[in-house]
């Protein structure tokens, strides 16, 4: 049996990963709980795996007012590195749309952070622990199939049980949870995507339906054969995270998108999307203070850190899957990158070809360099998290699209088929085009 413990948050004892440590990273600044009606809250989660007991936190966010909550939880493993990047991406539809989310310390490694964060606040955790932690690993493992891991997600699977299965205690008792999605980026993307394969498919409740509806791997592209098993699957990651993680070991598979009930899946590739989302700020130093690695992200001429729109396609996306989820709405296709062998093909301008497409690559004004690896050779100030843009010249923009006003008329109508196309949310979109007319390229 499964129990919840609640832990009082006071000014003198916070929670890890909570308010007091609100990051602006994945391209959103942190909004206002109270200003959106929502609360934190903090509870100890108890049970046993093959009959080892364990005492693990979870943190949540929900609706001041229970009658305001939609019925969907969306859930994420804590980050390895104490991150919280999927409320940190999504949070503004989150909160604007009356969800709840949770994230849980199930990870070893994060487990002990969140432990040893105030070891008096959580003096009673216990996570059972077999070998060694599963991250960081050397070389990487992408199938996160080790012991450890598998007690990582049989806990998931008992969180999501309980909290779609209904109890009489905990963040949701008495609350109508119908529907929930696990999501993850980077590290705990690679978990969720281990878990749609390893656990999903034994994750159920009493009459035999899926525990989750959805899954949302984010910034990090699948390895190996996955299917959703009755569950409804997005993954999403730009050309920076294949970058990225096939210069850790990883081998990228693809495989086709589904609407068939019991195997609905999408992959979308984002060209132009580095790894980390940093539009709308100039100096890296704003979401990485303290960070030693810093001055290597100063940009020479010519070079500015990366306003592609990544966060704002990745909001569509999660709007996507949630109507994937709740309404039945099956959510658009999109193209895969085009690829000579292992390598991407890429425009005269430097950029990919294929993929989810938008205006910024249909009429660059910039190279978009999305990671480190092996595009360090061009000596540009970039790690493997970060991408820079370069300004190009405008003579092949100023052939296709001679005025400023013809310029403006075809980027709007490119944003406004993203829109069409479910790639791109009406009010980013007004901010996008709002941009582009006060700032053209020439």
């Amino acid at each position: 049996m499964n129990s919840f413990e609640r832990l009082e948050i006071t000014e003198a004892s916070r929670p890890y990963g909570g308010l007091a440590m609100a990051t602006m990273m994945a391209g959103r600044p942190t909004l206002d709980l109270a200003a959106h009606g929502y609360v934190e809250e903090e509870y100890v989660l108890s049970g046993t795996v093959d009959g080892a007991p364990y005492r693990v936190p979870v943190l949540v966010r929900k609706p001041r007012d229970a009658a305001k909550f939609s019925g969907l939880v969306v859930v994420e493993p804590m980050h390895a590195a104490g991150v919280i990047p999927t409320w940190n991406s999504f949070q503004h539809l989150i909160m604007g749309d009356g969800h709840a989310w949770a994230t849980v310390g199930a990870q070893r490694m994060a487990f002990e952070q969140w432990q040893g964060f105030n070891p008096e606040r959580y003096a009673g955790l216990a996570l059972p622990t077999i070998g060694e932690r599963s991250w960081p690993a050397a070389p990487l493992r992408f199938s996160l199939r080790t012991p450890q891991d598998d007690i990582s997600r049989a806990i998931m699977t008992q969180f999501g049980a309980v909290l779609k299965g209904g109890h009489d205690d905990g963040p949701f008792a008495g609350w109508p949870v119908r529907h929930l999605m696990m999501s993850g980026n980077s590290q705990t993307s690679l978990f969720t995507l281990s878990y749609i394969r390893n656990a999903n498919p034994g994750a159920r409740l009493a009459d035999g339906s899926p525990i989750w509806d959805g899954f949302l791997p984010v910034a990090a592209p699948t390895y190996g054969d996955i299917s959703g098993n009755g569950s409804a699957v997005i993954n999403v990651y730009g050309d920076g995270d294949i970058d990225l993680f096939a210069h850790m070991g990883g081998k990228l598979s693809l495989r086709e998108d589904s609407d068939a009930p019991g195997d609905r899946y999408r992959t979308y590739e984002v060209p132009g999307a580095s790894h980390a989302a940093t539009r709308g700020y100039s100096d890296i130093r704003t979401l990485m203070p303290g960070d030693p690695n810093v001055a290597k992200l100063v940009a020479g001429p010519g070079q500015a850190l990366s306003q592609y729109p990544t966060a704002q396609i990745f909001a569509a996306v999660f709007r996507a899957l949630v109507d994937w989820i709740v309404d039945g709405v099956a959510p658009p296709r999109a193209g895969h990158l085009e690829r000579d062998g292992n390598s991407l093909v890429r425009d005269a301008a430097g950029n990919p070809l294929g993929g989810l497409r938008s205006p910024y690559l249909d009429m660059p004004r910039y190279r978009y360099i999305t990671a480190g690896g092996s595009q360090q050779g061009l000596n540009l100030p970039t790690l493997d998290r970060f991408g820079v843009q370069v300004t190009l010249p405008t003579d092949e923009l100023r052939k296709a699209w001679p005025t400023r006003t013809d310029y403006l008329r075809v980027f709007d109508a490119g944003i406004d088929e993203m829109v069409r196309n479910r790639f791109l949310l009406p009010a980013d979109a007004q901010i996008m085009k709002a941009e582009e007319a006060a700032d053209p390229p020439y």
